[in-house]
């Protein structure tokens, strides 16, 4: 395995060598060539046949889903997270979506090079379902270059192109695995990974926010940042704040997201933080007051909050979360979240009783 196949974890990648082989023989067909679309299909024919003799239990795979979940090292790379018309927009990653099509069972999915030209690929990432034979594709054509702010710079070598078209394909192989994955199994994977974070692995949440400040600062956004970004001391942060950052932060640093996308930055402030000289220790007595921490939404609030968004025909957790962000951004004029249980529990409990006197208001 190159290093390259393996910065692409399962992803099948065709570079189109065997297309260009193919393209300097004769056009007319030859009997290697017949042999080898009879091995194709006969291959496609034998996985769906084995596909329905075993077919997959539903219970089995959410079990080992559930599992792999709860593992730290893939609930950190997860999610992903980026701005997109003013709001924050997060997701399964592609590393998610690898993980839930593996344990999900008698499925295949990879991306291919269809043709090359002069200057770039025409692609198509893929996911099929053998089991039900529902196949997801998506095409699209991706320029032989590498963007950078000096100027587009034309990629010649073999290796470029290969890793080009498949970061480029990442997404496409993403979305398509997740219209085969039912949504609630989504949700639910989602769920655990951020409960995984949340939890940690034994070390005290204030180690926990202390090393990701430092990881921050190298991305150059600084501790007030982080601060102005959550409207209060960085000390004061719970575990669900915790489980956001980490998603901004992958997003910024594999270059998803700016650090301008969700923070403010000052014109003119140090890249780092730690740039500054450290100011002299003071007495004790003298240092600011350390603010309280934030109490988050109750288990009760959780539930009573569902009934009411269930009883003004919010039925499904993505109605449910669109009313709950809409409130928090035109009321609050606060960021949205990605799940109820981030919400504190002054704005659940004022939440509630705007539901439930819009509850009324209808019902007169």
């Amino acid at each position: 395995m190159t290093e390259a196949q393996e910065q692409f974890g399962d992803i099948q990648v065709y570079t189109g060598q065997e297309i260009a082989m193919a393209s300097a023989a004769p056009s007319a067909p030859t009997v290697s060539g017949n042999i080898e679309q009879s091995r194709a299909v006969a291959e496609a024919q034998a996985a769906m046949v084995v596909a329905r003799m075993n077919p997959r239990d539903e219970m089995t795979a959410y079990n080992k889903i559930m599992k792999a979940c709860k593992r730290k090292s893939l609930a950190e790379r997860a999610t992903y997270a980026y701005k997109r018309g003013g709001q924050l927009v997060t997701g399964p990653s592609i590393r998610m979506a690898e993980v839930l099509a593996r344990h999900w069972g008698n499925m295949t999915f990879g991306l291919r090079e269809i043709a090359r030209r002069t200057g770039e690929s025409e692609m198509e990432a893929y996911a099929w379902d053998l089991e039900t034979n529902t196949k997801v594709s998506r095409g699209f054509t991706v320029k032989h270059i590498r963007e950078k702010k000096t100027g587009n710079v034309g990629l010649d070598s073999e290796r470029d192109i290969y890793e080009l078209t498949a970061n480029m394909g990442q997404r496409r192989v993403r979305a398509c695995i997740l219209e085969l994955i039912p949504g609630d199994i989504v949700e639910a994977a989602e769920d655990q990974c951020k409960k995984t974070i949340e939890h940690g692995d034994g070390t005290p949440i204030e180690d926990r926010i202390r090393k990701m400040v430092a990881a921050f600062d190298e991305q150059g956004v600084t501790k007030e940042m982080i601060e102005g970004f959550l409207g209060h001391k960085a000390e004061a942060m719970v575990a669900q704040q915790l489980v956001r950052l980490t998603e901004i932060y992958r997003s910024i640093r594999d270059g998803i997201g700016k650090r301008e996308d969700f923070f403010r930055v000052t014109t003119g402030a140090p890249e780092k933080a730690q740039d500054a000289p450290e100011p002299p220790t003071e007495p004790a007595a003298e240092e600011p007051a350390q603010e309280p921490a934030i109490e988050m939404i109750t288990d009760a609030q959780v539930k009573k909050l569902n009934t009411v968004l269930g009883n003004l025909g919010n039925k499904d957790n993505s109605g449910k979360k669109q009313v709950i962000n809409n409130w928090l951004e035109t009321v609050k004029k606060k960021q949205p979240v990605t799940s109820s249980k981030e919400l504190t529990k002054a704005d659940a409990s004022e939440l509630i009783d705007a539901l439930e006197q819009e509850a009324a208001n209808l019902n007169e």
